[in-house]
């Protein structure tokens, strides 16, 4: 499917309530141990970028500057900047990707890069 022309908020907010509902049992929303409950994948950037012997600056570059996940037709990785200075931001990030991943993004569009700049203005 391509990228919808319009948002599909009633869809969006049942399944992130039936998400929520069924996999958070506290708050505040613990990101890394729900990615550890699904036994999603999670990498550093500074993981990345030792392991493709690169720079942290040019895996942002490639993959956006807070994170990214990936589908690879059989689990989900994360990957987000450990050198983000708040917690907080890195925990949003998290929870952003983690929507990605509930949400289906990744086997119900077309695009499978989902970058700041890969989208036309419409999309």
């Amino acid at each position: 499917m391509k990228v919808p022309q319009l948002a599909r908020y009633n869809g969006t907010v049942e399944k992130a309530y039936e998400f929520v509902n069924s996999n958070v049992f506290e708050f505040p929303i613990k990101p890394f141990e729900l990615i550890k409950q699904f036994n999603w994948g999670l990498i550093t950037y500074e993981e990345l970028a030792i392991e493709n012997n690169c720079s942290i600056e040019a895996v942002c570059e490639c993959l956006g500057t807070d994170g990214y996940s990936i589908y690879n037709g059989n689990n989900f990785t994360i990957a987000y900047n450990n050198k983000i200075k708040t917690h907080e931001r890195i925990n949003f990030t998290l929870a952003h990707e983690i929507g990605h991943i509930v949400l289906n993004h990744h086997k119900d569009f077309d695009v499978t890069e989902i970058l700041e700049d890969n989208f036309t203005k419409a999309e």
